[in-house]
């Protein structure tokens, strides 16, 4: 029944007949679903080898052609249709990339005034990436111009663009640089948001990781 649910969930999202609701659930799905994910590579490898794909499902065809006219199936029907089945996959990968960059609304609207409102409130000197900054080598820098009077360690946390963790490090309170290594975090390309947090001080940024993989509008 639950897979009979995503399949419906995931026909709605590629015919465009989807809520908002019903994208942010789809989207929370392929964050937690291998084959989803493994699908995505295949876009990303299908993309660098079409033309090579082209030909082999060609010729392909040409072998098969006795097998098909047995069945009484045009040439020319079944290449078209071994196209369309290109096509839609492709499509489909397409959707699903583009949903790994789509804004958290909620963050969205928070994540300047919020950032602001709490470093004026705390003064906190800290210099932090540039706002959606990309990311290509998976790396992020942070650093406080003066070490901080407290105790509390500093954590900064790493959320995808549907609010679930998937990086956390803690640094002792008297540390200044903040170099985060996200390379054996195995992220996809993507919208990110990190939360610098100490206290109760918290701000909030976004950074794209291979925003040149986010498909035009």
């Amino acid at each position: 029944m639950e897979q009979d649910y995503t399949q419906q969930l995931i026909e709605k999202v590629l015919n465009k007949k989807a809520t908002f609701a019903e994208e942010q659930e789809l989207q929370a799905i392929i964050a937690k679903d291998q084959t989803i994910k493994e699908q995505f590579e295949e876009f990303k490898l299908l993309r660098k080898s079409f033309v090579k794909e082209e030909l082999k499902l060609t010729k392909d065809l040409i072998l098969s052609i006795e097998e098909r006219e047995a069945a009484r199936i045009p040439m020319t029907q079944k290449i078209k249709q071994s196209f369309e089945t290109i096509e839609e996959k492709i499509n489909q990968s397409i959707d699903e990339l583009a949903n790994l960059f789509l804004p958290f609304p909620l963050y969205e609207k928070q994540v300047l005034q919020f950032a602001q409102r709490a470093s004026g409130k705390s003064k906190l000197p800290l210099k932090t990436p540039p706002h959606e900054v990309d990311c290509p080598d998976h790396q992020l820098y942070f650093e406080l111009e003066n070490r901080l009077n407290i105790d509390d360690e500093i954590e900064i946390v790493i959320e995808n663009n549907v609010a679930e963790e998937v990086a956390a490090f803690e640094f002792e309170s008297d540390t200044l640089q903040f170099p985060l290594n996200l390379a054996d975090k195995e992220l996809s390309p993507g919208r990110y948001y990190w939360k610098f947090m100490v206290s109760d001080i918290v701000l909030i940024g976004c950074f794209f990781i291979e925003k040149g993989l986010m498909p035009l509008e």
